[in-house]
């Protein structure tokens, strides 16, 4: 270790017990020693330049490490948890360590810097270090609150310590270790001394600038995600014997010799015909790659993509971000992000074609395995503990588990976040989220890109300017003449572009029968319930044709049915709410939308010819007043200004974006709301990671309806099947999943039981791991999203906060949530 640790504080870790199992014993120094080995391999693999991150606090940081556990030296946790006869036990009135050893490593850090140079109380910026690393061991064990939010007993953080500090045990330890108490240090009581280092104004002068202030956010949650992997690591190799392994580099040499990447850069562009699309593609892909061979990879970290839709952004990205793996050593891994699943899943089948172990990350996919199935129980675990800490070199998951990954405030979420460094990550399509928090977002990320070290390749069909919003951001376009391939005709002009205006009756877009003949036809509404309703409206007036209804209410397999039958069925009408934009490969002939905003048109412009291979056409009108994007500034941007239309028709997003950030700019509510950025500065240096963590939760939770129906599958893409069938030889499982020759059938009764068991039951944490995996997935077929109203009717039962159940089969209707029929025994809407 760098750091020297006291012996008399040495003899006291190695005379007591961290961990015991099946009569084997560690003791609190031999844990101690395990983490710091792990914190130095995370540092050489992962966190090159934490000398430079943390300067001076970097002794601390590893003290923190090292010390974590010293609250262990409670007698009453020696004698409960390790079995310890000790006559002191009833000194402690519980066995809790964490807030003793938050305590213990304050006054020991503070004794040591005491004995070299007098404390300076006041604005004494090392203290206030040394206190947020107190907290976050006081927290090892919970989750991330805030030092000025009441604890326990009501107290806060600093009134804990002092609390602390009078019982009887740890009197004698200071005496042990020859340290005065902190009162003796302050010559006063504690939080009379510290208090200051809950005031916002005090705190402010420690920092000069707005990116220190990030900064320091971002340091604390460094430590934190530092000290959970390291105990999980250290507590891993004592209980399974066996060594943790960081994964290795990346190898990107099965894509540069793939076919993809061979046909870019050796197909003449000559050699294409000059209405085939596939030549834009490839003119891009080189002009991309030639950017980023010309580009000092110390010049930024970010990189924006911006490509007309079906231009292939998927396929350049993930050309990009091989190029820059290569061009940079220290980079060792991909992730990428989405906003929906439905995305990662089409474009996780890309990246399948070069990577062996690409792994999804989200409730609906499983863990991968090799292809040995008796793999043994040490190496389920390990699967599982690379799994919880991104320690994997391909990841395919949400903007939410992202997100989660910086901002959340659990130990899940720590412990993925130092693992993150070193990464290409893609970010498809982050401009969607609500724009009042884009300042925010791109400043944090900004960051943390620094820190980190990642670099990340943003990319859509319609991207804001970022850098208008963030000073300093320095993004690096990979297609600055974009406009050149926005403007081509195979975009631009691929469909006819009209708003009718505001219609009040379905009828005004019904067309005669015979438009419909020998097309693909598409509507798309803004809510379920309008979709539904014209669903039905159709169904009447063209009782002969084949027409779909795809919205989130419906069940997975039901979704895969109707896109399937979509890209076969030369002739079919699907009426949808913007779940079609969702990472849905499909081609339409014609389509009609309810306006919504700017970027959701341009998407369902994608949907609309995307073949490029004759002339589509695109209706837009207004339908309902309201709008599910009431709350969000680019509502007031839409089709019934005449210059949107004519942005919307030119691809040109600059205005449709200044017109946005016009709006944001003129809202004065904002500065005084959680989307104000000084406010949130002041957050983040008085440590409040509960409100950080709220304001950068991506999505709002909802209230979710589990309907314990029979779910029979008659027409199931192959690869779902084999899952399915691989889940019915599961033992607690096969009676849930029944196979057939013709269909599949899943009983909704029995798995809610299941479910209700485990929650019960204490078993292996591995096995229970890997069940719930499979048992989430097979719950994601029975869940939807709903708004209770904070109702629980008579014949549905509240689980927990916003979790329902019943086992009223009625609610479904052909694999879909029948909302008409929820609303008619409940009264919601």
């Amino acid at each position: 270790m760098t750091f020297i640790v006291k012996k008399d504080i040495e003899e006291l870790l190695k005379n007591n017990l961290a961990h015991i199992k099946d009569g084997n014993k560690e003791t609190i120094k031999e844990h101690a020693d395990l983490c710091i080995k792990y914190f130095n391999i995370f540092e050489n693999h992962l966190l090159h330049d934490l000398n430079n991150i943390y300067n001076k606090y970097k002794d601390f940081l590893e003290k923190m490490i090292y010390l974590h556990d010293i609250g262990k030296l409670n007698p009453r946790f020696q004698s409960d948890k390790m079995k310890i006869k000790n006559k002191d036990s009833k000194l402690c009135g519980n066995s809790s360590h964490s807030k003793y050893s938050a305590y213990l490593y304050f006054a020991i850090i503070l004794n040591e810097i005491n004995s070299k140079e007098k404390l300076k109380l006041n604005g004494n910026k090392d203290i206030y270090y040394i206190l947020n690393f107190a907290y976050l061991i006081s927290r090892h064990h919970t989750y991330l609150k805030e030092l000025k939010e009441d604890g326990i007993d009501g107290k806060n953080f600093i009134q804990e310590l002092q609390q602390i500090e009078n019982e009887k045990w740890i009197k004698e330890v200071r005496e042990k270790l020859g340290i005065l108490s902190l009162k003796e240090l302050f010559k006063k009581p504690i939080y009379e001394t510290l208090k200051n280092y809950l005031n916002r104004k005090k705190i402010n002068d420690f920092f000069e600038t707005q990116n220190e202030k990030i900064d320091f956010y971002i340091k604390n949650k460094i430590a934190y995600s530092l000290l959970i992997t390291c105990d999980f690591t250290s507590a891993y190799e004592f209980f399974k014997e066996e060594e943790f392994q960081v994964t290795n580099k990346l190898n990107p040499n099965k894509y540069f010799n793939g076919d993809m990447y061979n046909l870019i850069i050796t197909k003449p562009l000559t050699s294409y015909a000059s209405n085939d699309i596939n030549k834009l593609r490839s003119q891009m892909a080189l002009e991309v790659k030639e950017n980023i061979e010309k580009t000092h990879i110390n010049k930024s970290n970010i990189f924006q993509l911006e490509m007309p839709c079906g231009a292939g952004k998927t396929n350049t990205s993930l050309m990009s971000s091989m190029l820059l793996l290569n061009k940079d050593d220290s980079k060792r891994g991909i992730i990428y992000t989405s906003p929906f699943n439905a995305i990662i899943d089409q474009n996780v089948s890309i990246f399948k074609k070069y990577f062996d172990n690409v792994q999804v990350m989200n409730s609906t996919t499983d863990i991968n395995f090799s292809e040995n199935e008796d793999d043994d129980e040490s190496d389920i675990e390990q699967l599982i503990l690379n799994y919880q800490t991104n320690n994997i070199p391909f990841i395919c998951t949400s903007h939410v588990h992202f997100f989660d990954n910086l901002f959340g405030i659990t130990r899940e979420s720590a412990l993925g976040l130092i693992f993150l460094s070193n990464r290409i990550i893609i970010m498809d399509e982050i401009q969607g989220y609500d724009p009042k928090l884009w300042k925010i977002m791109m400043s944090l990320i900004n960051r943390y890109s620094k820190i980190l070290n990642f670099d990340l390749i943003i990319m859509s069909a319609t991207m804001p300017s970022f850098e208008d919003l963030v000073q300093h951001l320095n993004i690096i376009d990979l297609l600055p003449n974009k406009k050149i391939y926005f403007d081509n005709p195979l975009f631009k002009n691929r469909f006819k572009f009209e708003y009718i205006g505001q219609i009040k009756d379905f009828k005004e877009i019904l067309e005669k029968d015979e438009f419909y003949n020998n097309k693909k036809i598409l509507y798309e509404f803004q809510t379920k319930k309008v979709a539904g309703q014209f669903f039905e409206f159709l169904k009447n007036n063209l009782s002969d044709k084949n027409i779909e209804l795809l919205t989130g209410d419906n069940n997975k397999f039901e979704r895969i049915r109707i896109i399937n039958k979509a890209k076969t069925d030369n002739q079919i009408i699907i009426i949808s709410t913007q779940v079609i934009e969702a990472g849905v490969d499909l081609d339409f002939d014609f389509g009609w939308k309810e306006i919504s905003i700017p970027d959701s048109e341009q998407q369902f412009g994608g949907r609309i010819n995307r073949s490029c291979k004759k002339i589509g056409g695109a209706k837009f009108f207004k339908y309902k007043k309201n709008s599910i994007y009431n709350n969000d500034p680019r509502s007031l941007v839409t089709m019934e200004d005449p210059k949107i239309q004519e942005a919307l028709k030119n691809f040109d997003n600059n205005i449709i974006y200044e017109k946005t950030l016009e709006y944001i700019e003129k809202d004065s509510s904002i500065d005084s709301s959680q989307y104000n950025f000084e406010e949130l500065l002041n957050k983040m240096i008085l440590s409040e990671y509960k409100k950080i963590a709220k304001l950068m939760k991506l999505i709002e939770e909802t209230d979710t309806l589990f309907v314990a129906y029979n779910l029979k599958i008659t027409d199931i893409d192959k690869d779902y099947k084999n899952e399915l069938i691989n889940f019915s030889h599961i033992d607690e499982l096969k009676d849930i999943i029944e196979i057939s020759p013709n269909n599949i059938v899943i009983d909704g009764k029995k798995l809610w039981k299941l479910i209700e068991k485990l929650n019960n039951d204490k078993i292996n944490f591995a096995k229970k791991f890997l069940l719930m995996k499979k048992i989430n997935i097979l719950k994601s077929y029975f869940s939807f999203s709903v708004d209770m109203k904070g109702k629980s009717p008579s014949n549905i039962e509240q689980v927990g906060n916003r979790y329902y159940y019943t086992e009223d089969s009625d609610y479904i209707i052909n694999g879909c949530l029948n909302r008409e029929k929820l609303n008619e025994k409940n009264r919601f809407w």
